[in-house]
């Protein structure tokens, strides 16, 4: 009968196996025993959590800095009717021809009685004008008044007015004499109401100074 070799490096291996599980077996019952379970968690795992939370150091976290509100920036007012050219070019959307338009056209109507006669001047368009026309306000008090008894031919080159509109009004003065009120314009069918309401900001119906309450006491004697 032939004898079994004997195969030495299994064996070895086998050994090494059997003692590193023998010796981690009573490694892991030092560490865990029933007195570290009492407390909660093994005492030398407990030590080392210990020492590293004290050499741990906590990164800053950077502060969440708000930013403010977006607040619009005040644009100061522009009264229409006192701005020369230099002040509405500062307006964007306005340059030295559209500035020097506007100019012209107000000494045209003897001031602008609205930000929306501004729509009357060529060149500005609904999208121009919805963008500047907060910018502009109107003094009512800077109009120059037309006094229809007495220089009607300023109707003439109104741009409310015209040759037409003035040779009415000249036709009833050397007719009928005076106009006292706005009203007499439509009544008495000398401009249409349309034309009347118009040119109402633009006219003065005074005679020789006199106001027209005076001019009414005077008719009624």
């Amino acid at each position: 009968m032939q004898k079994q070799k004997f195969n030495s490096p299994l064996v070895l291996a086998f050994i090494v196996i059997i003692l590193a599980f023998y010796g981690g077996y009573h490694l892991v019952c030092s560490i865990i025993t029933p007195n570290n379970f009492a407390s909660g968690f093994p005492t030398t795992l407990t030590r080392q959590a210990d020492s590293l939370y004290a050499s741990y150091t906590p990164i800053p976290i950077a502060k969440i800095v708000r930013k403010p509100k977006f607040t619009p920036r005040r644009v100061r007012k522009i009264e229409l009717n006192r701005a020369d050219t230099t002040e509405l070019k500062s307006v964007y959307g306005i340059g030295s021809v559209l500035s020097g338009r506007i100019v012209d056209y107000r000494d045209k109507l003897g001031g602008y009685v609205s930000v929306e006669q501004l729509l009357e001047v060529r060149g500005i368009h609904k999208s121009l004008f919805s963008s500047i026309s907060p910018i502009f306000y109107t003094d009512s008090t800077c109009i120059s008044k037309i006094f229809i008894n007495f220089a009607p031919q300023s109707i003439a080159t109104h741009p409310y007015g015209g040759p037409s509109v003035h040779k009415r009004i000249a036709n009833y003065l050397n007719s009928k004499g005076g106009i006292f009120k706005l009203k007499d314009l439509s009544e008495k069918n000398i401009l249409l109401p349309s034309e009347a309401i118009r040119l109402a900001p633009y006219l003065c119906f005074e005679l020789n100074g006199i106001s027209n309450e005076h001019q009414k006491k005077q008719n009624r004697k």
